[in-house]
């Protein structure tokens, strides 16, 4: 259960590059998609993010890890209406695990925290040049 988070992470990363190609050429309704996807991204990495950070100082909130469930598995519901079945599979799976977060090592907590910044940043300068064109 410990690596779905970190390979969860490192999954939405890889899919970035994909959606950088296929928003320049998309039709725009497939843009619309995409750029959807890409904020749920950002929504949910920030949330778990801070989430995490609440954690590691002792805060367990279950109604948080609820809404965090609820934000990947609209990510993975997203993804999964651009073709992404893998990426849609292990979204779902994380938010099932979220509550279970209590059985994560603290290395791949920490692990998962550094990739989600990255995933963010990577998200919000993907979308900047679209959405400049809105």
């Amino acid at each position: 259960m410990e690596n779905l988070f970190v390979t969860i992470s490192w999954e939405v990363a890889k899919h970035l590059k994909t959606w950088v190609t296929n928003l320049r050429r998309a039709k725009e309704d497939r843009k619309k998609e995409s750029i959807e996807a890409l904020r749920q991204v950002i929504i949910a990495s920030r949330g778990m993010r801070i989430y995490i950070n609440e954690w590691n100082e002792g805060v367990r909130d279950y109604s948080r890890e609820k809404q965090l469930s609820e934000e990947w598995t609209t990510l993975g519901f997203l993804v999964r209406d651009l073709g992404l079945e893998d990426l849609s599979a292990k979204c779902d799976a994380l938010a099932v695990k979220l509550t279970m977060i209590d059985k994560v090592s603290k290395e791949t907590i920490d692990k998962t925290r550094e990739a989600l910044v990255s995933i963010e940043e990577r998200a919000t300068e993907i979308l900047k040049p679209f959405e400049a064109e809105e």
